[in-house]
């Protein structure tokens, strides 16, 4: 089969399609997607998709924090967003801008919300000391 018409790990169409749309990584919904959350909130938005691809390569496809293999969204399955990748400010009080952002899984990103990295760190170490004790 051409290999422009497979469909990526998570069903939907990719990169190597045809009908993408997008950088080398990034989906250009997904793009639209950060860019306009971050104007939703009023906070500075400087990058492309160029950049966000060329973070995905420096990070390996890996979560920053945790080593987790990113994805991101090709669509819906089963209502459910079928990717895991999610773009961060490390410093909240910063905008989006090179230096200041990292991709991470969602639900690390949930789980950080807008604490300093060393504190969101610390917290994460704090619960697993706790459980290593049980």
């Amino acid at each position: 089969m051409n290999p422009r018409h497979q469909k990526n790990d998570g069903g939907g169409i990719g990169p190597n399609s045809r009908k993408w749309k997008g950088g080398r990584h990034t989906p250009l919904t997904h793009f639209h997607k950060f860019k306009r959350a971050a104007e939703r909130r009023d906070i500075e938005w400087s990058l492309t998709i160029g950049d966000i691809d060329d973070l995905f390569d420096r990070e390996h496809g890996l979560c920053a924090m945790s080593g987790v293999k990113l994805a991101f969204d090709f669509g819906m399955r089963n209502g459910v967003e079928n990717g895991n990748a999610s773009l961060d400010r490390i410093d909240s009080k910063q905008g989006y801008h090179i230096g200041n952002v990292q991709l991470i899984t969602k639900a690390i990103n949930i789980g950080k919300q807008s604490q300093p990295y060393g504190d969101f760190v610390r917290m994460c170490m704090r619960v697993v000391e706790h459980h290593l004790c049980d």
